[in-house]
């Protein structure tokens, strides 16, 4: 349980206030009398602004890791089309409506395959970035899986033994 939901249980059964100096109006000193659980959520650290700057500093740099550094490139390439979409759709919030849009106008022209890669390199990049994380996006994952379905992945050709052995005795030695 969360220290809030504790606070605020602890509120409900104890009746615990903590005084907090308010604003003085003249002369008077006003005390605001506020339950505990407001107090620790209304001055609690949650925001930036009472981090230290080695604080911020490390975790920008965690940050600044989180993408593969072999494919970082490639993952920027596929946000940076997602942005451009957006801007050119003039989109403000990414919500599940404009991911399927653009998936689906991305189906025309990809095979399955680059769908699910697309897919996954803007998804990091909009956790990183935006702090947004669209696999809870159901109706996302329900189309990307169906435009796979019938789809048959190109296999390689593989040679023999015996025709690894025909090139090795054939091939020039120069």
């Amino acid at each position: 349980m969360t220290q809030l939901k504790e606070d605020h249980k602890q509120y409900k059964t104890s009746r615990n206030f903590q005084k907090h100096p308010g604003t003085s109006f003249g002369n008077k000193q006003h005390k605001h009398i506020i339950p505990m659980c407001l107090f620790r959520a209304l001055f609690n650290c949650t925001m930036n602004n009472c981090e230290s700057e080695e604080i911020v500093e490390a975790a920008n740099i965690a940050i600044s890791n989180l993408l593969p550094t072999k494919s970082r490139s490639l993952y920027d390439i596929a946000y940076n089309r997602f942005k451009k979409w957006c801007a050119e759709k003039n989109v403000q919030v990414y919500s599940k409506n404009v991911l399927l849009a653009y998936f689906s106008e991305n189906a025309k022209n990809y095979k399955s395959s680059t769908l699910w890669a697309q897919y996954s390199m803007v998804k990091s990049c909009l956790i990183i970035y935006d702090n947004i994380d669209i696999s809870k996006f159901p109706k996302l994952i329900a189309f990307l899986k169906r435009t796979g379905d019938g789809y048959q992945a190109k296999k390689s050709k593989i040679l023999t033994k015996s025709e690894i052995d025909r090139f090795l005795s054939s091939a020039d030695d120069k």
